[in-house]
């Protein structure tokens, strides 16, 4: 299992780049795994037009859960260190 960032999607989906080719085996296999915010950061990146074909293409994928302590950690941290270190 590959978990394909989303640098190497654009490389892959725009057809250029040294990333685009390393997507295409583990793809052939079944073999590529996305997480929300990799597919979050893809939808926001592309244009409405295309935005729905290429989610539609990524459904096919693995999808992997996204821990819960990634979100709640980083939004702590930012709150607590932002506040906290100015009183």
């Amino acid at each position: 299992m590959t978990l394909v960032d989303t640098t190497a999607w654009i490389d892959f989906f725009g057809n250029r780049g040294r990333l685009a080719a390393r997507v295409d085996e583990p793809l052939a296999e079944n073999g590529v795994a996305l997480y929300g915010p990799i597919l979050t950061e893809l939808g926001r990146g592309l244009s409405s037009a295309r935005r729905t074909h290429v989610l539609e293409l990524l459904r096919g994928c693995h999808h992997l859960a996204q821990p819960r302590i990634c979100g709640v950690r980083s939004a702590t941290s930012a709150r607590c260190s932002g506040g906290a270190a100015r009183r």
